[in-house]
């Protein structure tokens, strides 16, 4: 009977880059990530969040004043 090979050990990190980040912060860190040998398995979005402010109007829609604001959770899982 011949030996099993043995199983590779993989190594994961879960970062959570939230609202506050700068893409150039998220690039960067991402980028640190790599250099360290780490690849991309997954990335998602957590905990999104979504609002309108709206002024009283007779018009319907969005008009001047109006506003739409969006933010959320980006999810990355890494695996080396």
């Amino acid at each position: 009977m011949g030996k099993k090979p043995m199983a590779k050990k993989k190594l994961y990190e879960v970062k959570d880059y939230y609202p506050e980040w700068d893409i150039q912060d998220i690039s960067s860190d991402m980028n640190e990530m790599a250099s360290r040998g780490f690849e991309v398995l997954s990335i998602m979005s957590i905990d999104f969040h979504n609002e309108v402010s709206r002024y009283s109007s007779s018009f319907p829609g969005l008009n001047d004043g109006d506003q739409v604001s969006s933010s959320g959770t980006m999810r990355v899982i890494f695996v080396k």
